[in-house]
């Protein structure tokens, strides 16, 4: 699996600024997480309580 840390330290110097900019296009509610080795946004339970799994805890 590739991870971040996998990308050239050229490619990764983006990475927070990318996640600011993303930040600021998503609705307030959404959390930054890292996901499968990957920094990412989620849905948090507390904005859609159902879910998009049957197992919460995923």
């Amino acid at each position: 699996m590739n991870t971040i840390t996998h990308y050239p330290l050229t490619v990764r110097k983006y990475s927070p600024a990318c996640g600011k900019r993303c930040a600021n296009i998503y609705r307030p509610g959404f959390r930054e997480e890292m996901t499968y080795g990957m920094p990412g946004f989620v849905v948090p339970h507390s904005l859609y309580p159902q879910g998009y799994r049957t197992d919460p805890e995923l």
